[in-house]
């Protein structure tokens, strides 16, 4: 699309859902080729891990975090394709992200709920928690959007 000029390098691209190897490949060689707000939402925290090592950019990338809900999964193990936890979200950006604003920036918080947004107990009490999530991190977190 950029090449027939439909599309500038100006333009939002969020790189949401699990990512193997060739999608993350992909989402770096965009954002080294000068695409701007290229937006991966780290799945799981090795992801970062990978961006950190193929991400030649002069200028800091943005990145985004998926909340894993604390739905039970309809299979017997959790998966780090379902986010991060949001007890863990916290560290991370402590240990990983905080003090790194010059290489990256965390921009996004992302959740999502396998059954969907429903008006139950369920939904506001996660939509609840992700909010009060994001309120603690926006204070150590000046680069996430509000």
């Amino acid at each position: 699309m950029y090449k027939r000029r439909k599309i500038n390098k100006d333009i939002n691209i969020v790189c949401n859902g699990f990512k193997q190897r060739n999608y993350t490949s992909r989402i770096a060689k965009l954002i080294n080729s000068g695409f701007k707000n290229v937006i991966p939402v780290l799945d799981n925290k090795e992801e970062l891990n990978m961006y950190k090592r193929s991400v030649k950019s002069k200028e800091p990338f943005k990145i985004g975090i998926r909340i894993a809900a604390e739905e039970e999964p309809t299979f017997p193990f959790y998966t780090s394709r379902l986010g991060i936890r949001a007890k863990d979200v916290l560290e991370f950006y402590v240990d990983e992200i905080e003090g790194n604003e010059d290489k990256f920036q965390l921009k996004m918080l992302h959740i999502f709920l396998n059954k969907g947004i429903k008006d139950d107990i369920y939904y506001w009490s996660e939509l609840r928690k992700s909010i009060n999530l994001y309120c603690q991190l926006k204070r150590s977190a000046l680069s996430l959007i509000h």
